[in-house]
């Protein structure tokens, strides 16, 4: 599980219908809440470890798909399945978490 701003994201899912609206608006108020102050890069870094650029991404991964503010991705180095969180501007990847 993510934590972000000292919450753990999840919910309890009472069946596939409910579970489903319950991600949608979990995604829908992280991408509200990163982008609503983005962070700098030490910020980032300082919260989440390792922090990826544009460029940095491409070369340590492989976009596999995206749904915000999350990135699935392939790491090249070893093949590893995971995901990244993003926000948009700046346009910063972080908290990359193996699957």
């Amino acid at each position: 599980m993510r934590v972000l701003s000292g919450r753990v994201l999840g919910c309890h899912p009472e069946g596939k219908r409910i579970l489903g609206r319950c991600r949608r608006g979990i995604r829908k108020n992280l991408v509200k809440e990163i982008n609503a102050d983005p962070s700098g890069r030490l910020d980032l870094e300082a919260k989440y470890g390792q922090v990826w650029d544009t460029d940095q991404v491409s070369q340590d991964f492989e976009v596999l798909g995206f749904m915000a503010p999350f990135v699935i991705v392939r790491r090249k180095a070893d093949g590893m399945k995971g995901s990244l969180m993003f926000q948009h501007r700046p346009r910063f990847y972080f908290s990359f978490e193996a699957k």
